[in-house]
């Protein structure tokens, strides 16, 4: 199984901005390309996937793919597999994403305590909802 992908994409001065910041589609709508060498994964090799994934499902697909079984209770994800093979057209119905920027120059330039330095983004793929503390 090989997985090719980022943590985040990045502006490239789309918006004005560079790097990660915030939630605009260009940081958060990441690629991802999965190889799944079983031939239950024959029906789905070579097709897109417009599927809600987090980056904490690779660690279940990982498991899953080597014959273990995730415990939810410590990993939070869900396994890749059914969307390989075409089991699945989808593994949920939102994702979610966050983002601390305690640690930026914003905080200072806005006077912020630290713990209200989160943003929450909650999306369904086509509707996004954005959050944030203070």
């Amino acid at each position: 199984l090989v997985v090719f992908t980022s943590d985040h994409g990045d502006y490239l001065g789309d918006h004005w901005l560079g790097e990660k910041y915030l939630f605009h589609d260009v940081a958060v709508k990441v690629p991802m390309i999965v190889y799944d060498p079983r031939t239950e994964a024959d029906a789905t090799r070579g097709t897109t996937s417009d599927a809600l994934v987090e980056m904490i499902d690779l660690a279940p697909t990982f498991l899953d793919y080597l014959g273990g079984k995730a415990k939810p209770h410590i990993l939070e994800g869900r396994s890749l597999l059914p969307l390989t093979s075409g089991e699945r057209k989808s593994l949920r119905n939102f994702a979610i994403s966050e983002y601390d920027f305690s640690g930026d120059a914003a905080r200072l330039k806005l006077a912020m305590p630290v713990s209200d330095c989160k943003l929450y983004m909650v999306t369904d793929g086509r509707f996004k909802l954005v959050h944030g503390e203070g």
